[in-house]
């Protein structure tokens, strides 16, 4: 048995997911304006004027803030059956499939949220997801990020923190150029 990792955003999917969803949620949330604002933060983060933290923590406010858990879960599942499937690069996703049906242990390893990328355990049968966590007190999003994203650096620490080195030398990840890093932790990276 085998572990694989693979990133989430333009790895398992053609693009980033973060924009698409924005508009998603602003038009289910009733938020034009907050969609106009976000495309704002997207062009400043782009320029590298903003940092990936502040930008992912003004997407909570935005768009999640006050909003209750299970609530924004049935958004994501809702968006997920319509919105999703069109986004995959389906190659690679027949590569995790394959993974999962010969017993692998398999993880998304993400900059990405982690009420997005949840729902994917259950409907991939995958082992889990390390990624980068919204802060919720009593149920509800604050708006806050806990910790980092899990992006770069940060991906590699995390992944040092949940298996030894003799573990990850032994693995196999998936990623793009923004996850050499990873790639270069793991025996066998493969850049997409």
């Amino acid at each position: 048995m085998k572990t694989i990792l693979f990133d989430f955003d333009q790895t398992l999917t053609t693009r980033d997911t973060l924009r698409p969803f924005a508009h998603y949620l602003a038009g289910e949330y009733q938020k034009p304006f907050h969609l106009v604002v976000f495309y704002g933060v997207l062009v400043l983060f782009r320029f590298r004027m903003m940092g990936d933290k502040r930008m992912k923590e003004l997407f909570l406010n935005l768009f999640l803030k006050g909003k209750e858990a299970g609530s924004v879960q049935r958004v994501v599942e809702k968006y997920m059956n319509i919105h999703l499937k069109p986004l995959l690069n389906q190659k690679l996703l027949e590569v995790l499939v394959k993974h999962c049906k010969l017993g692998d242990k398999v993880f998304i390893v993400s900059a990405n949220f982690d009420f997005f990328l949840t729902p994917l355990i259950q409907r991939w049968r995958i082992n889990g997801i390390i990624c980068t966590q919204a802060e919720k007190i009593d149920g509800v999003f604050t708006g806050r990020m806990v910790g980092h994203p899990c992006k770069g650096k940060m991906k590699v620490e995390r992944l040092k923190a949940m298996f030894s080195s003799q573990e990850l030398t032994a693995m196999i990840a998936f990623g793009n150029a923004d996850d050499k890093d990873m790639l270069q932790l793991v025996g066998e990276g493969n850049l997409v």
